[in-house]
C-alpha cells in the first residue's frame, strides 16, 4: 500500500514567485508602451525583484528545485528557443529596414513618392525636421504619418514627429500652432507652415459635379522643403501690356494654376513690363501669348536683357498673336523663324484636329518624361525653324510626326479649309518646341521657344504631362536641371461604379457559379471514394 505524504510547504513562497515575475514583465511591457513613465516602471520591477527575493529566502528549497528540476529546465529551453526566434523576426525586420526592396502596386501609388520628392530628400545639406499636428486615429493622421515615414526612408538628415494637438497642447502652444491639420516644416532659422488646406484639396460644396477630394500632401512639403533649405527664392518675370494671359486669373486662357505649380517650386512670379524695365534680380523672363505689338522701346530692353545681361528668356507664340516686333527680335537674334499656320493633325483627339500631341527628342527638360512615357498635348499650334549660329547651340526637343502638316494662312483653318494643300501648306515633321543655349559671347544664356502656349493655361495645363513641361521649362531655364522631374501626383480616394450589368456578372458569379463549382467538386469527391 502506498503512502502519501502530505506537502506541509506553505504556498506562499510560490505565488509570491509568481507574482514577482508577473511584475518584471509588466515593468519591461509598461515602459516599452509609455517611455515617459519610467519611473513608474522602475518602482515595478524593483516591487517585482522584491518579492522574487522574498520567496526565495522564506522558502530555500523553491529555489533549489527550480534549479535542479528537469521540468524547470524544459521551460529554460523553451523561453531560449522562443527568444532566439523572436531575436531572429527582429534582425530580419531589421534588416528589410535598412535594405529593403518594395513596389506600389496601387493605381495611384499611393505608397511611394516621386522622383522629384527623392531628389530633393537625397540632395539635403542641411538637416530638416517635419512635425505634423493631427489627431491620432484618423484618416489623415495615417496618410500624412505614411508619406512622412516614406520621406525619412531616403535621408537621414530629415526628422519626423506626429503631435495630436488635443493628447499634447502643450507642444502645440509652444510650437505656435493654432489648428489642427499642420505640417511644420524647420530648417535652422527658417520655418514653413503647412495648413490643412494646402494638403487635402476640398471639392466646393456646391459643385455641380461631385469630385472626389484630393491628398496633395507631396506636393506641399516637397515644396516647403526647398524652400526652407534653398534660402532665397528664384524670381520669374511675366511680361505684361500685350493682352497677354493674367497670371492670377482663373479664366481657360489664365495662367493661375501654372503660377500654383511655380510657387510649390519655390519660385517667386510677378509681373513686369518692359518699358519700365527688367528688375535686376529677374531669373527668367516669360512672355507668353501677347495679342499686341511691342514698342521699340521694349525691344530694346528685351535685347539689352539677353545680350548684355545673359538672362534666360522664354516665349511661348500661339497662332494668332500679332507680335511682329517680338518675331522679328527672334529671327534677328536667335534666327527663328515662327510660321504663320496652323498644324494639323490627321489623328486629332476627340475629334479635334488642331490638337497635337509632339514627340521628344532627348533633352533635360523632358528626359524624365520619356522615361515615364509622359505625353504633352498642345492644342492650335504653330510650327518653328530655326537655323544654326555660332553663338547658340539649338535643339528641337519638341516636334509633331510626320503625318501632320501646318495649314497656311491660319485663316483657311478658321473658314473651314483643313484639307492638305500641296502649294501652300507644308509637311511635316514640324518643330513646336526650341532650345538654346548660349556659348561663346552668349555663353550662360538659355532660351525656350514654343509655338503655343495654350498647353500652359488653365485650361490644358493638368492635362497628361503638360504641367510637367511647364516647371521642368522654368528649373532648366533656372539653371535647375536636379529638380527636373515628374511632379508629384495628386492622390485620389477612387471609386468603383458598377453599371446594371456588371452588377448583375457578380450577382451570377457570386450567387450561382460559386456555390455550384463547390457542389459540382463536393459530388465528385463524393463518387470518387464511393467507387472505392
Amino acid at each position: 500500500m502506498t503512502t502519501h505524504r502530505r506537502d506541509t510547504r506553505s504556498i506562499l513562497p510560490v505565488l509570491a514567485l509568481i507574482a514577482g515575475l508577473l511584475l518584471l514583465l509588466a515593468s519591461g511591457i509598461g515602459y516599452l508602451m509609455f517611455p515617459s513613465k519610467g519611473t513608474i516602471a522602475i518602482g515595478i520591477l524593483a516591487s517585482g525583484a522584491f518579492l522574487i527575493l522574498g520567496a526565495f529566502v522564506a522558502s530555500p528549497r523553491t529555489l533549489k528545485e527550480i534549479v535542479t528540476s528537469r521540468t524547470s529546465w524544459l521551460i529554460v529551453n523553451d523561453v531560449i528557443l522562443v527568444l532566439a526566434i523572436v531575436g531572429i523576426g527582429v534582425l530580419l525586420s531589421y534588416i528589410g529596414f535598412r535594405r529593403h526592396i518594395r513596389y506600389d502596386f496601387t493605381r495611384d501609388r499611393l505608397f511611394s513618392i516621386s522622383d522629384s520628392t527623392i531628389k530633393a530628400l537625397r540632395g539635403l545639406k542641411k538637416d530638416v525636421k517635419i512635425t505634423a499636428f493631427y489627431p491620432k486615429g484618423s484618416l489623415e493622421f495615417t496618410m500624412v504619418d505614411d508619406l512622412l515615414r516614406e520621406c525619412r526612408r531616403n535621408t537621414d538628415r530629415l526628422s519626423v514627429k506626429m503631435v495630436d494637438p488635443f493628447r499634447d497642447p502643450m507642444t502645440t502652444k509652444a510650437m505656435n500652432v493654432h489648428a489642427a491639420g499642420t505640417v511644420v516644416v524647420q530648417c535652422e532659422n527658417q520655418r514653413k507652415d503647412i495648413p490643412a488646406n494646402e494638403l487635402f484639396l476640398q471639392p466646393p460644396p456646391y459643385a455641380q459635379t461631385r469630385e472626389p477630394p484630393k491628398f496633395q500632401g507631396e506636393q506641399a512639403i516637397t515644396s516647403a522643403l526647398l524652400n526652407v533649405t534653398s534660402g532665397a527664392k528664384r524670381k520669374i518675370a511675366f511680361v505684361k501690356g500685350h493682352e497677354e494671359p493674367g497670371l492670377t486669373s482663373y479664366k481657360p486662357d489664365g495662367l493661375a494654376a501654372a503660377q500654383q505649380f511655380l510657387a510649390r517650386e519655390n519660385y517667386d512670379t510677378i509681373e513686369v513690363s518692359l518699358m519700365e524695365g527688367i528688375p535686376t534680380d529677374t531669373t527668367v523672363l516669360a512672355i507668353l501669348s501677347p495679342a499686341k505689338g511691342f514698342h521699340p522701346d521694349e525691344i530694346k530692353n528685351l535685347r539689352q536683357y539677353v545680350s548684355e545681361r545673359k538672362g534666360a528668356l522664354l516665349v511661348a507664340l500661339n497662332p494668332d498673336n500679332k507680335a511682329a516686333e517680338l518675331e522679328q527680335f527672334l529671327s534677328e537674334t536667335f534666327s527663328v523663324t515662327c510660321n504663320s499656320e496652323i498644324i494639323i493633325s490627321p489623328r486629332g483627339m476627340n475629334g479635334d484636329l488642331s490638337i497635337v500631341i509632339p514627340r521628344y527628342s532627348p533633352h533635360p527638360i523632358v528626359k524624365e518624361q520619356m522615361e515615364r512615357n509622359s505625353a504633352v498635348l498642345m492644342q492650335v499650334a504653330r510650327g518653328l525653324n530655326i537655323e544654326q549660329r555660332e553663338t547658340y547651340s539649338s535643339l528641337a526637343f519638341l516636334r509633331t510626326d510626320e503625318n501632320c502638316y501646318g495649314k497656311r494662312p491660319p485663316s483657311s483653318v478658321l473658314q473651314g479649309q483643313i484639307q492638305f494643300d500641296p502649294n501652300t501648306d507644308v509637311r511635316g515633321p514640324l518643330s513646336l518646341g526650341l532650345a538654346l543655349e548660349g556659348k561663346g559671347t552668349a555663353s550662360g544664356s538659355r532660351v525656350v521657344i514654343y509655338g503655343d502656349a495654350d498647353f500652359a493655361t488653365n485650361m490644358l495645363l493638368q492635362v497628361q504631362g503638360n504641367a510637367d513641361l511647364v516647371v521642368n521649362t522654368f528649373n532648366w531655364l533656372a539653371g535647375q536641371e536636379q529638380l527636373i522631374s515628374i511632379r508629384p501626383k495628386q492622390i485620389e480616394f477612387a471609386q468603383i461604379v458598377l453599371d446594371a450589368e456588371a452588377s448583375q456578372r457578380i450577382m451570377i458569379i457570386c450567387v450561382v457559379v460559386s456555390p455550384l463549382l463547390v457542389m459540382l467538386l463536393g459530388g465528385a469527391v463524393w463518387w470518387s471514394r464511393r467507387r472505392v
